[in-house]
């Protein structure tokens, strides 16, 4: 038998024999449900990151699955999708969004219309609670606004999906001081599609707080024929990034790490399981 020529085994699955390395099937994976499978968060490590590990990695990115740590991951992009949230003021682990938006444009459709009352700031950046109406248009409510120097209560929140070399899919949040650089990272996919990869590094910043890390998106190197078509395949059953991005935003605010930057309260509680965020995932989200 030839490496084009298939058998049948496992329940009549068809399964390439092991001398074709590039298509072969485990045998039992037939078996293995959509749910048993989870996609990789890489998350920059903080010095708050609740990461076994973490003090000897701090700015790099930790992988949730392999629990690796890389000071610069390369990826395809092949999903983009942006949103906006907003949490109560004092934080909880517990807490559940005061509003959310699954495109940055419209809030999403169980909070248009509700009455909430929270923090925000006046033109010159004061706290002023105020009671509010949640319009059918994000950029008509006064806590997507920008005061004098201060940022919305409402954080944009940017999600992208991606494809590792390995051929394992990858999932990247960013939001407050982290969308410092997305719109570099947007016009670099642009501009080249999956022609070429982004690389992932960080920057060290300083405020009131703290120390923290920004991440940072540099254009990398030419990917390889089959690097391209993995990314192509995957990219074919849809987006990714969209489908899980409202699981990643609950997930990093039971972690307590909603900005990057270190929390004011150093009593907050931080489960420090992996299971929450992958158990959010849609049953039909990991197409291998």
């Amino acid at each position: 038998m030839n490496n084009k020529q298939l058998e049948k085994s496992n329940g009549g699955r068809d399964v390439v024999p092991a001398d074709n390395t590039e298509e072969f099937v485990v045998p039992g994976m037939e078996n293995v449900q959509p749910g048993e499978l989870k996609v990789p968060l890489l998350k920059l490590v903080q010095g708050t990151s609740r990461i076994d590990g973490a003090a000897d990695h701090l700015g790099e990115w930790h992988n949730s699955v392999t629990g690796e740590f890389e000071t610069n991951p390369e990826l395809l992009i092949i999903g983009i999708a942006k949103g906006r949230v907003m949490f109560p003021a004092t934080y909880s682990a517990d807490n559940k969004p005061l509003c959310g938006s699954n495109d940055g444009f419209a809030p999403r459709e169980e909070y248009r219309g509700a009455e909430i009352k929270a923090v925000s700031q006046d033109e010159h950046g004061d706290p002023v609670v105020v009671s509010v109406t949640i319009p059918l248009a994000c950029a008509e409510c006064p806590f997507s606004q920008w005061g004098e120097n201060t940022p919305p209560r409402c954080k944009e929140v940017a999600t992208f999906a991606g494809m590792q070399h390995e051929g394992m899919p990858a999932l990247i949040q960013v939001m407050s001081t982290g969308m410092k650089h997305v719109s570099s990272l947007k016009t670099m996919i642009a501009a080249n599609g999956i022609r070429k990869t982004i690389r992932l590094s960080s920057v060290q910043e300083k405020n009131e707080t703290g120390v923290y890390y920004v991440p940072v998106f540099l254009l990398g190197g030419k990917p390889d024929k089959e690097w391209q078509a993995t990314a192509m395949r995957l990219a074919h059953l849809g987006n990714l990034a969209a489908r899980n991005q409202q699981a990643i935003v609950e997930y990093e605010n039971r972690q307590g790490d909603m900005t990057g930057e270190p929390p004011e309260d150093d009593n907050a509680p931080w489960p420090s399981d992996q299971e929450a965020f992958e158990n959010q995932f849609e049953e039909n989200n990991i197409p291998f």
